[in-house]
């Protein structure tokens, strides 16, 4: 089994991909700049690849669309439902080659209250709904394959420092592990992994065991947000295969601009 893990689209952003053909509220179209260009290239290329590897199941974990908040105004448009038709037409050629695709509920500030504005964008994709809920977006997600158990779920604490990424991410895993022990004795789940996002940073650690926990790169590239709490950081870009191994994938970023003194 293989499974493409993508976290952090924030379709709808001028720092994220959006595909040229998504119509706007007015009748016209979106003609993207040099970084959402380039991030469409990306996402391309990241199209590309998952149509030679063909993944089982892929997982959309957390924050597809960046929201309608009046704060929010580095947007292509602020309409939510177009953010949303924008996401299915760049999710629908990975739908078309795998079995299952998931989605897991993101920041409620982005996407609405139980991803409520992403509804529409899992039902489109016929994703796979959770089986006590009908719902069409999970809370967070325990994925079972050959005795072994991936846990998906979108927050994470972060960190401005990035000597400190795995720190968290580490203390995660082993705090869920322990209370899946703790609840379930010698019946809980062998959980041998966990995918997390939202810290739009890619970092990856394993025990000595062989358990392992991930944070998937975003595809946002920084805002003035970002700009704000971690200025000394650099954006990443990027997505993670989960099969017999975890690979993470990172764009190579485009040369920076040094200006001449």
């Amino acid at each position: 089994m293989s499974i493409l893990a993508l976290g952090d689209l924030h379709t709808g952003s001028l720092f994220a991909p959006w595909p040229e053909s998504a119509s706007l509220p007015d009748g016209g179209g979106w003609r993207p700049g040099r970084a959402q260009g380039w991030l469409n290239k990306c996402w391309d290329n990241m199209v590309a690849e998952a149509r030679e590897h063909r993944p089982d199941i892929v997982v959309v974990n957390g924050d597809v669309i960046d929201g309608d908040r009046k704060t929010n105004v580095g947007v292509v448009t602020p309409r939510a439902d177009y953010q949303a038709s924008a996401a299915v037409e760049l999710l629908q050629p990975l739908r078309e080659i795998c079995q299952r695709m998931y989605f897991i509920r993101g920041t409620a500030w982005h996407t609405g209250h139980y991803d409520q504005d992403v509804t529409d964008v899992a039902k489109s994709l016929d994703a796979t709904p959770h089986p006590i809920t009908q719902e069409h977006t999970w809370p967070d997600l325990y994925l079972e394959h050959d005795g072994q158990v991936f846990h998906f779920a979108h927050h994470i604490g972060g960190t401005t420092n990035p000597m400190y990424e795995s720190t968290a991410l580490l203390k995660e895993l082993l705090i869920m592990r322990l209370e899946l022990l703790r609840a379930y004795g010698n019946k809980a789940p062998n959980l041998r992994g966990i995918v997390r996002s939202h810290r739009h940073r890619g970092a990856y650690v394993q025990t000595e065991d062989g358990c392992w926990a991930l944070t998937l790169p975003p595809w946002q590239l920084k805002t003035d947000y970002a700009y704000k709490v971690a200025p000394s950081t650099l954006p990443q870009i990027g997505y993670a295969w989960i099969d017999s191994q975890v690979t993470m994938r990172r764009f190579q970023l485009p040369r920076l601009h040094v200006e001449t003194a």
